[in-house]
């Protein structure tokens, strides 16, 4: 994996999505909606535009879920200690919901918590964009040319989608071969993980420890 680099990943022609930190919410919501991404780079309005961090779908959602628990939190009649299950029974009342609708509209980008770039350059090994993508924190990596532009967005799917159409190449004669003919049986190390363990998280385990099968 050390000798795979993340420039060697060439993506789709798809443009990469991207928010300027004067963009509202609104507007960052439709475009992680409409191009189905769950993490966009924000840039500044800068000449040339200065890349400032990452913006997830998360941070707007925990905003939005913020906002009702704010209107909540006014009713006197509420345990405070029991605002989450009472979100879920809370009758919000039409102008409550447009209320609400129209802060989030006219909240901005800037006003966010927008995560610090944590980027690659082009040289960075594809093991190196594992460890990061297996921290948990991270879903989507930034790609830097050497001006240090964005040249793409590295993503777990991305990985997955490059070793799957290169499998032959990092297996070897193994990847031809039948399931019958490999002696997996009784393997000396086997990686055991939980059923419902990030799937990122299984494939870094398995290149560090050069395991090929998982018991789950």
């Amino acid at each position: 994996m050390n000798q795979i680099k993340v420039g060697d990943i060439q993506l789709d022609n798809r443009p990469i999505v991207s928010t300027t930190l004067n963009d509202s919410l609104r507007e960052a919501g439709q475009k992680f909606f409409s191009h189905r991404v769950f993490s966009m780079p924000v840039f500044s309005h800068d000449n040339p535009p200065k890349f400032i961090g990452m913006l997830t779908l998360d941070c707007l959602a925990t905003f939005l879920v913020g906002l009702f628990q704010e209107k909540v939190s006014h009713d006197k009649t509420i345990d405070p200690s029991q605002m989450l299950q009472t979100l879920d029974s809370y009758h919000f009342t039409k102008t409550d919901v447009e209320a609400i609708t129209q802060k989030f509209n006219s909240t901005h980008v800037k006003d966010m918590q927008i995560l610090p770039a944590q980027t690659l350059p082009r040289s960075a090994s594809l093991q190196e964009a594992l460890v990061l993508l297996s921290s948990g924190s991270i879903q989507r990596i930034p790609v830097l040319d050497a001006d240090g532009n964005i040249a793409n967005i590295l993503s777990q799917s991305s990985i997955i989608y490059y070793i799957s159409e290169h499998i032959t190449e990092l297996l070897g004669d193994t990847a031809k071969q039948a399931l019958s003919e490999l002696n997996l049986v009784g393997t000396p190390t086997v990686l055991s993980a939980n059923a419902n363990e990030r799937a990122i998280v299984l494939l870094l385990e398995c290149f560090i420890t050069s395991i090929i099968h998982l018991g789950l």
